[in-house]
């Protein structure tokens, strides 16, 4: 579930470090997860990322699958089209993404947005084949390599197991990793010790 595209080459420096900076002082606060997608992944995590003290929004356009009768552990549900709510939800250097929509029908258009904003990881749910139409799609729409290099996808850590549940449990334990070497990262840069490569998050 991990692979070469959640990879940023490793000359390039990540330009939102200086306004991640403000965390150094509130590292007690939990980070932000948006799950675009309530199918039985999204359910999953949901269950999972309170427990790691993630902050949890859940957005689906079918009411269905986006209750407290599937959700109940979420802080927020938001039922809408995909693409509004992408608009609508606010993110931040702490705000963590997962796009998992139904048939990956809303993938892409989420990808783009979220993209363009200085968020703490995006990661999308896919086969390496869906992800990679995905990725050509955005480069014709002028994504870098780089850009495209911020996204787990497909999300996860490969940790051998493909039920929701253990799909679930590999993206939190991802986005967990991802979370503290953020936290490594700016104490360092706090310290003077100078730029690090953004693959240092996920390579460690």
């Amino acid at each position: 579930m991990e692979s070469d595209f959640g990879i940023v080459p490793k000359l390039w420096e990540c330009d939102i470090v200086a306004s991640l900076a403000p965390l150094v002082k509130t590292l007690e606060e939990r980070p932000r997860l948006c799950v675009f997608g309530a199918g039985l992944v999204g359910q999953a995590i949901s269950y999972i990322a309170p427990l790691a003290g993630f902050r949890v929004l859940v957005v689906d356009d079918c009411a269905t699958f986006a209750s407290r009768e599937h959700l109940p552990y979420v802080d927020e549900i938001k039922v809408c089209p995909f693409e509004q709510a992408v608009d609508e939800v606010e993110m931040d250097p702490k705000t963590f993404v997962a796009i998992m929509t139904h048939k990956h029908r809303w993938d892409c258009q989420i990808l783009a947005k979220v993209l363009r904003r200085p968020i703490a990881y995006v990661g999308m749910m896919g086969s390496r084949d869906r992800v990679e139409q995905i990725f050509n799609a955005l480069k014709k729409d002028g994504f870098t390599e780089c850009e495209l290099g911020r996204v787990c996808a497909p999300i996860g850590l490969d940790i051998g197991g493909n039920s929701p549940g253990e799909i679930a449990i590999s993206v939190v334990a991802q986005m967990i990793q991802v979370w503290y070497r953020q936290v490594q990262l700016l104490k360092a840069q706090s310290e003077n010790m100078g730029s690090v490569p953004w693959d240092v998050l996920l390579r460690g």
